[in-house]
């Protein structure tokens, strides 16, 4: 299988608060994947530092092999990685791909609203599996 998305070793702090300590996550094509934990485990905090809303502390972020760290939002887009929010505004006439389309962004993509410089520059790797959920939390 081809490896689509790799987490190495992603750390990301508020302050003093660690929020994201050394995940390490891969995606391989054809996966269905999801991060599952409790409110405030920091489930939405890997999408945004995917997406670009965050840059990490620590640690790759990797597309096919390409590093997004240091790329905007709207560059990632580009590049095919976009998210959409936990909305109850659905247009009950459309289907899910026409609703999904209809998100604000890129055509049918939508990405995070602001980016955030990388505190320690370069990302830095390492490898640790861990679990995955598309809950935001």
């Amino acid at each position: 299988m081809t490896v689509l998305l790799e987490l190495h070793d992603l750390s990301l702090a508020f302050g003093g608060l660690q929020v994201i300590k050394q995940l390490d996550l891969v995606v391989e094509e054809g996966e269905i994947v999801s991060l599952i934990g409790p409110n405030g485990a920091g489930k939405t905090t890997v999408f945004n530092l995917i997406t670009g809303v965050y840059e990490p502390d620590a640690g790759d972020i990797l597309l096919a092999g390409r590093s997004l760290c240091g790329l905007p939002p709207h560059k990632r887009t580009k590049l095919g990685v976009s998210r959409t929010f936990q909305t109850l505004r659905l247009f009950l006439n459309m289907t899910v791909k026409e609703n999904v389309m209809a998100a604000p962004g890129s055509g049918s993509r939508c990405c995070g609203r602001r980016s955030s410089g990388t505190k320690s520059g370069r990302c830095t790797r390492s490898r640790r599996r861990s679990s995955p959920s598309s809950a935001g939390g």
